[in-house]
Formats: structure tokens, sequence, C-alpha cells
């Protein structure tokens, strides 16, 4: 919603940074418990960040084919890298001292609800204008000023964060990560 409803720029890289979300709560979850979540979620952020500078000017179908083919660097890690994320068979037990149950239903409702409410807020005022601009006239809205790349890049960010979140519980929820196990999050 973020990337793709409000500025129009296509996102073809989603589940990859969800995958990015779950692969870190599993490689943190034996030394970190609990607070392995909330470091995936800002590692995933920080390869968004690094990964979207870079497309900062793309716009239409070559931003939508920067995000494919950073979607298709990370499945190739993930399937290649073998010691590390366990290649195409995945990791699994790691979910021990991760929230599950009721106590990750609550965390996962609880981020879901601050999302909806920061996203409601930042995009009812002035933002909100931006973003339609240049979401419909993007030519009139670097003519007033706004940049695009910037805010292409902060929602880029700002999804990638939140799709670490869902990476991170259905980690939790699951207890195991594969590359297959990553393509299913984002069609689910």
């Amino acid at each position: 919603q973020l990337v793709f409803g409000h500025l129009g720029a296509l996102n073809l890289a989603q589940g990859a940074l969800a995958g990015v979300g779950a692969y870190a709560t599993a490689l943190l979850a034996p030394s970190l418990g609990f607070f392995a979540m909330p470091v995936a979620v800002a590692i995933t952020g920080v390869v968004a960040l690094v990964a979207g500078w870079p497309t900062l000017r793309l716009q239409s179908h070559y931003f939508a084919l920067a995000t494919l083919a950073l979607a298709a660097l990370i499945n190739l890690v993930a399937v290649n890298a073998e010691s590390v994320t366990g290649g195409a068979n995945g990791l699994v037990g790691f979910g021990a001292r991760l929230p599950h149950g009721l106590g990750l239903l609550a965390l996962v409702w609880i981020c879901l609800v601050a999302a909806v409410a920061a996203q409601a807020w930042l995009f009812a005022g002035r933002p909100g204008e931006a973003a339609r601009l240049l979401r419909e006239a993007p030519l009139a809205a670097a003519a007033l000023g706004i940049d695009g790349g910037r805010w292409r890049l902060a929602a880029f960010v700002a999804g990638g964060v939140l799709a670490g979140g869902a990476g991170a519980s259905v980690a939790a929820l699951n207890g195991v990560v594969s590359p297959e196990a990553t393509r299913s999050i984002s069609s689910d």
C-alpha cells in the first residue's frame, strides 16, 4: 500500500524482504530470544535502505525491474549460502524462545494497529497530497519541488520494515524458514 497505493511505484521485492526478516529472526533467535524479532525488522529496514538507495532516480517499470532484481538476488543468497541459510532445506528448530500463541497474536495486532494509524496520520494532510500528486502527475510534483526519489525510498524502507515484521512473525509462527516458505509469504 505504501509504495504502490500511495506513490504508484510497483515494488516486486516485498516477499523477498519478508524473507530477510524471517531468516534474520531464525538466525538470531537462539542468541537473542524474543529480541530477535525487532532486530530482524531493523536488519530488514537496513537492507531495504541499502538496496533502495541506488533506485532513487528510477521511475515506473525501471523501479519495478530493480526491485525484481533485488528479489532474485535475495533468493539466490537464500538458496546458495547453505552454511548460513540451510540452502534449499532452510532452517528448522529455532522458535523455542520466540513468542507463540496469544503472545504472538497480541504482538502482531499491536504492530498492525500502529502501522495503520501511522499511515492514516501521515497521509491525511499535506504529505498525503504530495504523495497523490507524485502518483497522479509526477512531472507536476517535480515542478513543485517534490522529490519523488526520496518519497519512493522512504516508502520502500517503511514497506521493507513492515515486510520484515511479517517475515519475523511467520518465522515465529511456523518455526521453519526456507526459500520456498519465504516465497509463499508474499502471496499470503
